[in-house]
């Protein structure tokens, strides 16, 4: 039940429905806007090299790949599919890891990922301002250690 770990994640609320409609493939990309009818700039924002669509913009722009790296690097192992971004939504839960709390990292960090380069197109799109990835990797952090840290989780998530 691929939904089911998607709204397990305990992410916040707003990252958990943005990964629902990203592993749909809804989420309101430039290819997604066309298909519409409306027209506007198709180039992604974030490299400016390429057509901005889904799978580029959370899996293939380079800004994403190097985040993606963090996370492998943060944990010495990834699941991710290079080539598919809503395989690597349903594929990454499924890491093993001995400590509880460890697992719950991992699952929070896919969510917390594609939701961080969403806001930063959305922060270069509509506030014409930008981040370099290591300032998003450090919000990415910090958002997991709230998560962490605040009251959704009890002390069974922690072991």
């Amino acid at each position: 039940m691929e939904w089911k770990k998607n709204w397990e994640g305990k992410w916040w609320p707003k990252a958990t429905i943005f990964s629902w409609l990203a592993s749909r493939g809804r989420i309101l990309t430039w290819d997604n806007i066309q298909k519409r009818g409306m027209y506007g700039p198709s180039m992604c924002s974030l490299c400016i090299k390429e057509n901005e669509t889904q799978e580029h913009l959370l899996n293939k722009c380079p800004y994403a790949r190097c985040l993606w790296e963090e996370i492998r690097v943060l944990f010495g192992k990834t699941k991710r599919d290079p080539d598919n971004i809503r395989n690597t939504l349903i594929q990454w839960g499924k890491w093993n890891f001995q400590r509880k709390v460890a697992r719950r990292i991992w699952n929070l960090a896919v969510g917390f990922v594609i939701w961080s380069i969403w806001r930063e197109r959305n922060r270069r799109i509509f506030r014409d301002k930008s981040c370099q990835e290591s300032r998003i990797w450090d919000e990415i952090c910090r958002s997991i250690k709230e998560t962490v840290l605040s009251k959704i989780w009890d002390e069974e998530d922690r072991k």
